[in-house]
């Protein structure tokens, strides 16, 4: 990018709107909300999948074997490369589905209207939201739906019984504008780091203290997590 030269991020639109508008003191506080919310969803979120991914690699050392040979095989760690690996994705998906960034998920108002939502009318000007952790464990969708299992998403779909089900990013108009990041952000760590090193729980950690210290702050705050790194032979970058 040459020297002074902008390019258009998330936050143009937003302050392009505010100064669009009449900038009362209520706009300014949106805004700020609004700067708060961009910062927040493109780093703790991303941190907590990877903090998750992780700890789920640590405790299945055949996955991580496989997924080692699959990614030692490429010339380079670049997303055009990466976001082929089949058994990536779905090790991200899967500790999504699990550990979903958003546990509660977000809230949404319907139309003054109303809407039907399958049989049944919700009125107009109400709150709604999807409870992403409930939904993503709910056996009518998901054999299993407590188990790592990434094969869920390639060579076990009779495990994903209901694909619509599977919302990490939402979707629609409102789903989350910045899926392709976070999706390049994981892929790119995780990879850089399991080609670098095993992986696995620390001598004090256990996987229960792990998982049942996570938090529901809005975003998923992982509990403190131990791990420990074995360098491999073969590395790249």
């Amino acid at each position: 990018m040459k020297r002074g030269q902008k390019r258009p991020d998330v936050f143009n639109w937003l302050h392009k709107a505010y100064l669009d508008g009449p900038q009362t003191s209520s706009d300014t506080l949106k805004l700020h909300g609004d700067g708060y919310l961009v910062i927040v969803a493109g780093s703790d979120t991303t941190a907590s999948t990877i903090t998750h991914m992780l700890f789920y690699l640590a405790c299945n050392k055949p996955l991580t074997r496989k997924l080692q040979a699959q990614l030692d095989k490429l010339d380079e760690l670049k997303d055009e490369t990466l976001r082929d690996v089949e058994l990536l994705d779905a090790c991200i998906n899967e500790t999504l589905r699990l550990c979903p960034a958003v546990p509660a998920g977000v809230q949404r108002e319907t139309p003054e209207e109303g809407i039907h939502i399958g049989d049944r009318y919700v009125p107009g000007k109400t709150i709604v939201k999807v409870p992403m952790y409930t939904l993503f464990r709910d056996p009518r969708s998901f054999e299993q739906p407590n188990e790592f299992i990434p094969e869920r998403f390639t060579t076990r779909p009779e495990l994903l019984k209901d694909k619509s089900a599977f919302i990490p990013f939402l979707t629609g108009s409102y789903a989350c504008v910045g899926r392709r990041l976070a999706l390049m952000e994981v892929r790119r760590a995780i990879a850089a780091i399991i080609c670098r090193y095993d992986i696995a729980l620390g001598p004090d950690q256990t996987e229960e203290g792990f998982l049942d210290g996570k938090v529901d702050a809005f975003t998923l705050v992982a509990a403190s997590l131990s791990l420990k790194f074995t360098r491999r032979h073969q590395s790249k970058s």
